[in-house]
């Protein structure tokens, strides 16, 4: 089963992106079991922290190459 991510891009007033969230979530088939699910959408949570952690870091590093999507 696919997982998706729901991206949101926050804001300040002048329109610079300041921080960017997203949540994991997916569709289930019709014979797919809810426990697999659970298990999938863990695991995607744990990647999507881990790679927010890392644009956090890189947003304060003047050192980092911002050439993220959303630059």
């Amino acid at each position: 089963m696919p997982v998706y991510t729901l991206t949101a891009q926050l804001r300040d007033h002048g329109g610079k992106v300041v921080d960017v969230q997203q949540a994991p979530f997916l569709v289930l088939e019709p014979g797919e079991d809810n426990d697999d699910a659970v298990e999938d959408l863990l695991e995607k949570a744990r990647e999507l922290q881990e790679e927010a952690e890392e644009l956090r870091e890189a947003a304060r590093d003047r050192e980092h190459r911002h050439h993220h999507w959303w630059h």
